[in-house]
């Protein structure tokens, strides 16, 4: 048996694989054929079921076979991220190149009290007992003084930036702390995203109130994104996203 190879170019891209992984005899040919396809794709590449079985030209029922024997075999993990009301949202698949990689990921999760997805289901579970019981403590519990567990939106922020780490950068020994100094970076960005708008439309709304009219001998004209001075050949503009010092020092006006 011979083994022909092509030129990798960017015109016949390919893809690099743990050759451990490909040769795991943990699950079947046709799982890792699945396993080396989804590895194949961009690294925010959504998985939809649906959409894997008109690409693999399988039915629903057999697809969700392949995908739950790569997640015993520790190729995959499904979980369900939430809102902060509590309430669930579609399941995520995640694929890893190696299980060690799946593991360091499930230990980074928020806890939900709830079995993981992967894990077998609860119908030969015993029924609880659903008589009601009066309640020994009117009060209810503080409220938790920890953060906010991440969005979806944060989730797939934090899930990216995972994915996108250089090849060559430090092992994360400590994925937790990493997670929760990314999601502190993000929400960082967002308050100051926030703050940013909020000066914005302050500056906007102070020149639409000069719209038109006369400021030390220019009149003042509010466009979209910027406040203009013009007297004869004299012309200045101002951008509403300054900082409210550059604001103050180039229009003369205090908010």
């Amino acid at each position: 048996m011979a083994i022909f190879r092509t030129n990798h170019s960017k015109e016949n891209p390919y893809v690099i694989l743990n050759r451990k992984s490909l040769w795991d005899n943990s699950a079947s040919m046709e799982a890792m054929c699945l396993w080396a396809r989804m590895l194949s794709r961009p690294d925010d590449w959504k998985t939809h079921v649906n959409e894997l079985c008109k690409a693999c030209n399988v039915g629903r029922d057999k697809m969700r076979r392949i995908v739950n024997e790569l997640i015993e075999a520790g190729y995959c993990y499904r979980w369900k991220p939430r809102h902060p009301d509590g309430t669930f949202l579609m399941d995520h698949y995640e694929f890893f190149e190696t299980k060690a990689e799946t593991e360091e990921f499930k230990k980074c999760l928020p806890q939900t009290g709830l079995p993981a997805l992967d894990e077998p289901a609860l119908a030969n579970q015993p029924l609880l007992n659903t008589k009601e019981e009066p309640s020994k403590n009117l009060n209810p519990p503080p409220p938790s003084s920890g953060p906010m567990p991440p969005t979806k939106e944060e989730e797939e922020e934090i899930s990216k930036r995972l994915r996108e780490r250089p090849k060559d950068s430090d092992p994360i020994k400590n994925m937790k702390k990493w997670r929760e100094c990314v999601l502190g970076d993000i929400r960082q960005g967002q308050e100051t995203a926030q703050k940013s708008t909020i000066t914005t439309e302050e500056h906007r709304k102070q020149a639409q109130g000069r719209d038109m009219q006369k400021w030390q001998g220019n009149t003042v004209f509010a466009c979209k994104d910027r406040v203009e001075f013009i007297c004869g050949s004299y012309y200045k503009a101002v951008r509403y996203d300054v900082s409210d010092d550059e604001w103050k020092r180039e229009t003369g006006w205090e908010n």
